[in-house]
């Protein structure tokens, strides 16, 4: 039984294995075949998808045929798009080649006309320096013609002078015509001394005994002038008309006036060798004599200021102080170990000549400079400065005069007088010189007229007499001199004065060139245009 529960246990466990395995198979079978349906469904669905995606890929296919084609058709468009643009590329750039060759041939074309017009101004410009060198060239040589015509009218008046007096004085006229119209010198010596002389411009009076040896005008506004003499005379002039009236201020033989000082209030001062100087005005009865003491043999005043003025002597110096009164008015004296033989004024200062051939420079009264030698070896006899122009002038007592510009201590020698000098005043560059020698000339030292080295004197006067002293008026016009026979002479001293006087003689006898006159002297090249009548006034060129 046992056994048969175990048969029947292992049956139906048989039986339940075989269930559950048939059970299990059919199970897996099942879950096999649903899964089978589930790949068929997906393959449906595939199928579909595919069948989805074929028809979308055909439609794809059909607008990628599409589009391809469109792509085709515009790339075929674009291809002949671009043609078109190549070939209007190509003919931009031929047409921008063009308007570059013709941008270059204009601009060629413009630099040749730019060439021409320039070739064109320089030529018009050469020619028109051309005429105007020409016409340069001719002013120029009508200029140094007419300049030496006139330099060759006043030589051949000068030569004229002593046989016909009156073409003298129409050559000299037409001199200063022809040299004043282009420009000239009137200083230039032919021209300068026949105006001169043709002018008859000065006149002589013999009014002191002795010597003059000092002549100075009263202050501006008065047309008197002092002078005093060797023979202690001091007189005072005044000219009226052709005549020159004078009065006595003093007149001692104890006295030897060696230099004469008119101060800007009139007052004058007469120095004398005796060791005195004479103190007077206008309004005083006599003058007054005052002693110079320790001052031996005084030579000149240098006037410092309008206060203080200088008494240079051989050994001493004295100094009177204006403002005091007569007695007092000596303030100092200082001795000197040196000869003065000369004395000047420099910048405000005096400077001092000795015999040994130095000078010093007077900084203060008691105050002087180291002598220096003069360079070139000589003795002073007269000294001036000029500050406007800066520059000094020695003149020598072997007639030579030395001038030195500012820049330079290399002297110009002036050759023009034959003994002592004895007085030179310097007006802005216009020297005035006298001398033992008779002569009074004149220089004319602007720089320009310098640069050669050599600068000629003209002559003034000439006289048969020493010219100790000299001055010009108040106006400039005439310049007067005293020599050592007593006389006093008047010249002229402006160019346009002697002018006027000459054409005022020639108008007053009216006389001016013939044409026979004129084709001699002037010359048969130019016409005959004589100027003193014609209606009655000069003609200007």
């Amino acid at each position: 039984m046992k056994k048969l529960k175990i048969a029947y246990g292992v049956a139906g466990a048989l039986v339940a294995a075989v269930a559950a395995v048939g059970l299990w198979n059919w199970h897996a079978e099942h879950l096999h075949v649903a899964s089978l349906e589930k790949q068929v469904a997906a393959l449906q669905k595939d199928e579909m998808r595919s069948a989805i995606v074929s028809s979308v890929s055909k439609q794809l296919g059909d607008i990628a045929s599409d589009q391809q084609r469109i792509a085709e058709e515009k790339a075929e468009e674009a291809e002949r798009q671009k043609q078109v643009a190549d070939e209007e590329r190509m003919r931009s750039e031929i047409a921008k080649r063009e308007a570059q060759e013709a941008e270059r041939q204009a601009k060629e074309e413009k630099q040749n006309a730019e060439e021409a017009r320039h070739k064109a101004d320089i030529e018009r410009n050469n020619a028109m320096l051309s005429e105007q060198r020409a016409t340069e060239a001719k002013r120029q040589a009508d200029t140094l013609r007419y300049l030496a015509l006139g330099h060759s009218l006043g030589a051949s008046s000068l030569q004229m002078q002593s046989t016909n007096p009156e073409i003298a004085q129409l050559l000299a006229y037409y001199a200063y015509y022809y040299t004043e119209a282009y420009g000239g010198d009137m200083f230039t010596p032919a021209v300068f001394q026949a105006l001169l002389n043709a002018s008859h411009s000065w006149q002589t009076w013999k009014k002191h005994r002795g010597a003059v040896t000092g002549i100075d005008f009263m202050p501006q506004g008065d047309d008197r002038f002092v002078t005093v003499s060797t023979y202690g005379e001091m007189f005072i002039h005044k000219k009226v008309g052709n005549r020159l009236e004078t009065k006595t201020i003093l007149s001692s033989k104890d006295l030897d006036f060696r230099d004469l000082y008119v101060t800007k209030q009139g007052s004058i001062f007469a120095l004398s060798r005796s060791g005195h100087f004479v103190y007077w005005r206008s309004e005083m009865a006599k003058p007054r004599i005052i002693s110079l003491k320790q001052v031996t043999y005084p030579l000149a005043f240098n006037a410092l200021n309008d206060r203080y003025i200088q008494v240079i002597g051989e050994r001493a110096m004295a100094l009177i102080d204006l403002s005091k009164k007569d007695d007092e008015a000596v303030v100092g004296v200082n001795n000197l170990n040196f000869k003065v033989v000369s004395c000047g004024l420099h910048k405000g200062m005096s400077v001092l000549f000795d015999d040994q051939h130095h000078e010093y420079l007077v900084r203060d009264f008691n105050k002087i400079d180291p002598p220096k030698k003069i360079l070139p070896m000589g003795t002073v006899s007269e000294y001036v400065y000029s500050a406007s122009s800066d520059l000094r002038f020695y003149g020598m007592t072997d007639g030579s005069i030395y001038m030195y510009k500012s820049d330079s201590d290399i002297p110009v020698k002036m050759i023009g007088h034959k003994s002592r000098i004895t007085k030179m005043k310097l007006y802005n560059y216009h020297l005035y010189t006298t001398s033992y020698d008779g002569k009074m000339n004149f220089w004319n030292t602007e720089s320009d007229k310098t640069k050669t080295g050599k600068i000629e004197p003209m002559e003034l006067l000439s006289m048969r007499a020493w010219i100790l002293a000299f001055t010009s008026d108040n106006t400039g016009q005439y310049v007067w001199t005293g020599d050592h026979q007593g006389n006093l002479t008047e010249a002229l001293l402006r160019v346009s004065n002697m002018k006027s006087y000459i054409e005022t003689e020639l108008r007053r006898k009216h006389r001016d060139f013939t044409e026979d006159e004129w084709t001699y002297y002037i010359g048969k090249n130019e016409p005959y245009r004589p100027v003193l009548f014609a209606k009655g006034k000069e003609v200007r060129r």
